[in-house]
């Protein structure tokens, strides 16, 4: 018996430490993949903040665009007036 007991408590012993040592690397492929979150998820906020300004940029394009055309509509009428 005394010595099914030491195999038992090696057997213990073994676990324990496997599962202390599972435990930590666990724990460190947890940190690893919260800090690849925190990376997507800043990445992703820079993208709505990215496309935010060129929606803007886009109108202030089409309005200066539209105010073009008007001018040159003018322009035009203006030259055929003249002839």
């Amino acid at each position: 018996m005394a010595l099914g007991d030491l195999v038992v408590e090696d057997l213990t012993d073994v676990s324990v430490d496997t599962a202390s040592a599972l435990i930590s690397e666990l724990g460190k492929i947890g940190n690893w993949l919260q800090a690849l979150g925190i990376i997507v998820i800043l990445w992703i906020i820079m993208q709505i903040i990215n496309f935010i300004f060129n929606k803007k940029k886009k109108e202030r394009l089409e309005s200066i665009e539209k105010s073009l055309k008007r001018i040159e509509s003018k322009i035009s009428k203006l030259q055929k007036s003249k002839n």
